[in-house]
């Protein structure tokens, strides 16, 4: 099975292995048996109270409202209640998330059930998820999610490899450093690395750094110039982003 490696904005490689067709049409399968064994119950149950109803409209909205309305909000109802899972999904150990790993959305749950019609009704769905990369239907495009294996071994690490500054036996001096996007270490990086007219570099750093210090709150040891400071500052993250993390 494909692994769909996904880096976040912090570094992190979520791997993740997309439920294979199979698995999603037998979930499906046995969503629908759910959801039959449902609708007969319920309709057992209102046409056994309709004599105690003076109109049968009384008992047919109530029907509408408590049996029809909750069978088809199914799959939403049970993808937001149970972290991305319905009992058919649950059964069969997939799960859906959104498309960089993080918990499904109400508006992406919503999405995807509205495009039902497209992916059920008009049966699109099957060779969408064949044909796609990630085997989405088109509910799953829309939504920017994706229908992953909990049977899988998917992990999530750091990824330290664009970093050449981190080394071994390090004690960190800014802990605040752990806090930085990577849009602001990759600022950093580029000041850092910046190849032109030597007093126009010296003025970009001592710039950035008092910018550094002003974001994390902290002061430069003493004797320590600005590209100093921010080296510590880049390997201080690293330090952090460089411990195990466990899910």
């Amino acid at each position: 099975m494909r692994n769909n490696n996904i880096t976040t904005g912090h570094n992190i490689i979520i791997a993740q292995y997309p439920a294979s067709v199979a698995d999603r049409m037998i979930a499906r399968i046995v969503d629908s048996f759910f959801i039959t064994i449902y609708l007969t119950t319920a309709t057992a149950f209102f046409f056994s109270i309709e004599e105690t109803y003076s109109s049968v409209m009384d008992v047919l909205w109530l029907f509408m409202l408590l049996a029809v309305l909750p069978a088809l909000a199914y799959f939403p109802i049970f993808e937001l209640l149970d972290s991305g899972r319905t009992l058919g999904k649950r059964i069969m150990g997939i799960r859906v998330v959104q498309a960089d790993g993080s918990q499904l959305q109400f508006s992406s749950a919503v999405l995807r059930w509205v495009f039902d019609v497209l992916d059920v009704t008009l049966a699109l769905g099957l060779p969408t998820m064949i044909f796609s990369r990630n085997n989405q239907r088109i509910g799953d495009m829309a939504a920017d999610t994706v229908v992953i294996s909990d049977k899988e071994n998917n992990y999530q690490s750091f990824d330290t490899s664009v970093y050449d500054f981190a080394y071994k036996d390090y004690t960190p001096v800014y802990p605040e450093a752990a806090g930085l996007t990577t849009n602001q270490l990759e600022i950093i990086k580029r000041v850092l690395l910046f190849d032109r007219d030597p007093v126009i570099h010296q003025d970009y750093l001592n710039r950035l750094a008092n910018k550094v210090v002003a974001v994390l709150d902290v002061r430069p040891q003493p004797g320590m110039d600005a590209p100093a400071f921010l080296n510590v500052v880049l390997t201080d993250y690293m330090y952090y982003a460089s411990l195990p993390v466990e899910l």
